[in-house]
């Protein structure tokens, strides 16, 4: 367990320790906070990347949201550089005219303090990322909706339903799983969505959204023998 209130410093170091030993759980800390910072940031970047080079040219970017990620990470990244500096210069910082105890536990302080920030940060920013996808960029291709990191191929798509002002986008996930995707139509992004639906080759239905997605697997049959059926009149 990390002790807070009997820190020193490394026998011959300016490192912060624990009974004259490095104190390798904090340095630890501070090497998880960059690294997962590290992936995460360059792992919204290849998205980013991937999203942009499509050439769709229906398209639109979330620039705000992308810019606070991009400052939520920078932050991070900060945090765990610094945490890091801080714990390999401890002594020389916080070591100054003060008793070795109370310098270095002040210097455990700082530096967990310092830590929980970049962690607390990579959680607000995978949850962003997790829960808030579209808000960062949607586009429409030939045979997609594309957001970062993720897409709905149209010919997945069951319905796209308005109801209680938000547009849902019904699908299914492999063969049996269904899903939605659920747009404010208040938002940008949503109002967007709304104009450039028919580049799907679907269209907006007004009807009860939860009770569609509870019966999808009913519903999304029997739309699609329907279907079949009148290509098959068609041909005829």
């Amino acid at each position: 367990m990390i002790q807070f209130l009997s820190n020193t410093w490394v026998n011959g170091s300016n490192q912060l320790g624990k009974d004259g030993q490095v104190n390798t759980q904090i340095l630890i800390l501070g090497v998880i906070v960059l690294v997962v910072s590290l992936i995460l940031s360059l792992t919204f970047s290849k998205y980013l990347y991937d999203f942009k080079k499509n050439d769709s040219k229906h398209k639109i970017y979330g620039i705000n949201f992308i810019i606070i990620f991009a400052v939520l990470n920078a932050i991070a990244i900060f945090s765990g550089i610094l945490g890091m500096i801080l714990f390999s210069n401890a002594k020389s910082i916080f070591g100054a005219n003060s008793n070795i105890d109370n310098g270095a536990n002040v210097a455990f302080a700082v530096i967990v303090t310092i830590l929980a920030i970049g962690f607390a940060v990579i959680i607000g920013s995978s949850v962003l990322l997790w829960f808030g996808i579209y808000k960062f960029g949607i586009a429409l291709d030939k045979e997609k909706v594309l957001f970062i990191g993720e897409k709905i191929l149209y010919s997945k798509i069951t319905k796209i339903i308005d109801d209680k002002g938000k547009i849902y986008i019904n699908y299914l996930q492999g063969i049996r799983t269904n899903k939605r995707f659920k747009l404010s139509k208040s938002s940008v992004m949503g109002q967007w969505f709304i104009q450039n639906v028919l580049v799907t080759g679907h269209s907006i239905e007004k009807m009860n959204a939860d009770e569609y997605f509870k019966n999808m697997n009913v519903l999304a049959k029997k739309e699609l023998e329907e279907k079949q059926s009148q290509k098959a009149k068609e041909k005829k």
